[in-house]
């Protein structure tokens, strides 16, 4: 009997201590902005050189909370390091490796903020799969907490920001390039292209529009959704042809909301070194042109 009471109390105290210490590290990676804290931890100290994730979050919404300008545009390294708006009305936030929960986040900031009017939103359907690791855009306190999903994403989180060392600053118009592209980062496209089908690579846009703006009041806002440009060299896809009018019309069920491929309405150089940093990141010359064409047509 005794050898019975010893095992149940083994048995419940190491569940108990497992689940504190993946509390822990999910409380301080803090990955999916759960809890709205300024992140003044242990990760902020200089011995990681860098801005923890939560610190980034937490300055982004500050950034959108206090805004005064009337346009504002949310993405990811491709938003950051392709658009240069220093000289431009427009607000631009993002991270690196920016999930659908922290675009959501972004987005539920910015629709309370009464001086915004336009949103531009990139559709980051390279991530799309790796987003979609809690079952709700919403995390509950246990998925956002306990659940080893969590731990999986604070883990992969912490390395990222560990290693690239990406900093926020605020305004953030033009993102320098303090990371080396590379070639390895071309050879993950190219393996992530060959296996997406254009059904696939439709249904991902899909999915990213209609989570976001699921069950949303807009506030009258303008909400235009932008594929930003692909590179011919890592895909055979027809992008300008799969961005058929049907398939807007499809996912334009609100006249407040919109979406436009860069094929659309420009031709890439794809070939031309000068316009990318790799073939999944574009240089201004080409990410500026497509943002005065996108704020002319809305």
């Amino acid at each position: 009997m005794d050898n019975n009471y010893k095992f149940i109390f083994t048995l419940i105290t190491s569940i108990i201590f497992s689940l504190s210490i993946i509390l822990f590290i999910n409380y301080t990676i803090n990955p999916f902005n759960y809890f709205k804290k300024s992140g003044n931890n242990f990760l902020s100290s200089s011995f990681f050189s860098k801005t923890p994730p939560s610190n980034i979050m937490y300055k982004m919404t500050e950034d959108l909370k206090y805004n005064k300008l009337k346009e504002i545009i949310i993405g990811s390294s491709r938003t950051l390091y392709g658009f240069n708006t220093c000289e431009k009305d427009i607000l631009k936030v993002g991270k690196t490796g920016i999930t659908l929960n922290e675009t959501n986040l972004l987005l539920n900031e910015a629709l309370k903020n009464k001086n915004i009017k336009t949103i531009f939103i990139e559709v980051g359907i390279l991530d799309t799969n790796k987003n979609k690791v809690v079952s709700s855009i919403q995390p509950s306190f246990w998925e956002a907490n306990f659940t080893l999903n969590a731990l999986y994403v604070s883990i992969r989180t912490f390395f990222e920001y560990l290693f690239e060392k990406q900093t926020y600053q605020s305004p953030n118009c033009n993102f320098k390039v303090f990371k080396v592209f590379h070639e390895a980062n071309d050879k993950k496209l190219l393996d992530y292209y060959s296996k997406i089908s254009s059904d696939l690579f439709l249904k991902n846009i899909s999915f990213f529009i209609s989570t976001l703006i699921e069950n949303k009041d807009l506030n009258n806002k303008k909400i235009i959704f932008f594929l930003p440009p692909i590179n011919s060299q890592i895909t055979n896809l027809p992008i300008k042809e799969l961005i058929s009018k049907k398939f807007k019309d499809k996912i334009n069920v609100n006249p407040s909301v919109k979406f436009i491929s860069y094929n659309e309405v420009l031709k890439v150089n794809d070939s031309i070194k000068q316009d990318w940093y790799d073939l999944n990141h574009f240089k201004p010359i080409l990410g500026n042109k497509f943002l005065e064409k996108i704020q002319t047509i809305y």
